[in-house]
């Protein structure tokens, strides 16, 4: 995996992956301000991820 440039990760034996695990509520977020009028430019802004430590 290092070979490809990516890093692997320890996690419980569950369905599915990682990102996918991360990922959908950052999306359902983003649906809900969406429905809820907020303009693009300011829904996008407010759920940047914060850079890495």
């Amino acid at each position: 995996m290092h070979g490809l440039g990516r890093t692997p990760i320890t996690c419980t034996d569950s369905r599915g992956f990682v990102v996918n695990w991360l990922l959908i509520p950052f999306l359902d977020d983003a649906v809900r301000l969406h429905e809820g009028g907020t303009p693009a430019k300011r829904s996008t802004s407010c759920c940047a991820p914060a850079p890495a430590p």
